[in-house]
């Protein structure tokens, strides 16, 4: 798991106030790692530390689909990572 340790050691590194949106980057792709790995619990923390420091930082406006959706909801695909169960997707 390479890029598990990679990310986790760039999450030490980025702070939400240096760089929020490369933290918003590495949290977001670490989620990914965390679904295909099946560790459902990490990968929904990571959204929502995602989404706390995009609202913190405002990265997002009220008006825009990423505020509606927040980070890892349904893009093009229509799925939400927030509902997913082993064995459900």
């Amino acid at each position: 798991m390479t890029w598990l340790r990679q990310y986790d050691e760039a999450v030490d590194l980025l702070t939400g106030e240096s760089s929020p949106l490369d933290l918003v980057k590495v949290l977001n792709n670490r989620s990914l790692v965390h679904l295909e790995a099946g560790h459902f619990r990490l990968a929904r923390a990571d959204l929502r530390r995602c989404g706390q420091v995009a609202a913190q930082a405002e990265l997002v406006s009220a008006g825009s689909p990423g505020r509606r959706r927040g980070c890892g909801s349904p893009g093009r695909g229509g799925r939400s990572y927030a509902g997913l169960r082993p064995g459900s997707g």
